[in-house]
């Protein structure tokens, strides 16, 4: 898997991290995941990510304390979520956000993160009933992995992209 970097509108140095290693070519499978607090959640399969360091995110009007904005990434707006605010009530530090964005174009949607995602092997199945997800999400998490200890969560993209947009009007 490698890592490309290109330039944004800002000339900031962007992370480009591309689909995944199908599950069948290694042991375990592999994959690219990301940390909410103690939660850990898997990309999509077949989905790029993209990391953005500093961008501008613009608010908007009547959403929700955990929809910051909306940033702007190659002519496309970008809505951005903040993932701590809403699952762990703590928001993340906005004046240097480092933004994930999931997918290209206009599928895609951009998650505040604290510490950057990690490239994650020898990720094994393990019963959903056996780990606590919280109440929120539990509908849009269709499987969950063991690394050694770490749970990992595996959503349904489009599910999850649905229920963040249904859910981040205030009004």
């Amino acid at each position: 898997m490698s890592a490309l970097l290109e330039e944004t509108e800002a000339g900031l140095p962007d992370s480009y991290l591309g689909p995944t290693v199908s599950a069948n070519a290694v042991q375990g499978m592999q994959r690219y995941g990301f940390r909410i607090g103690p939660l850990g959640f898997l990309f999509p399969e077949q989905c790029p990510g993209e990391i953005v360091m500093n961008p501008e995110i613009r608010p908007i009007p009547h959403t929700r304390n955990w929809m910051p904005g909306v940033m702007a990434l190659r002519s496309n707006l970008i809505p951005v979520f903040d993932l701590h605010a809403l699952l762990l009530q703590a928001p993340a530090d906005l004046n240097k956000p480092m933004v994930l964005v999931l997918d290209q174009g206009k599928q895609a949607l951009g998650f505040v993160l604290k510490v950057s995602p990690q490239w994650l092997t020898a990720l094994m199945e393990t019963p959903a009933a056996d780990v606590p997800v919280p109440d929120l999400i539990a509908a849009q998490v269709n499987k969950v992995y063991l690394q050694q200890e770490t749970v990992w969560l595996a959503f349904n993209q489009t599910e999850f992209f649905t229920f963040l947009a249904e859910n981040a009007k205030s009004c």
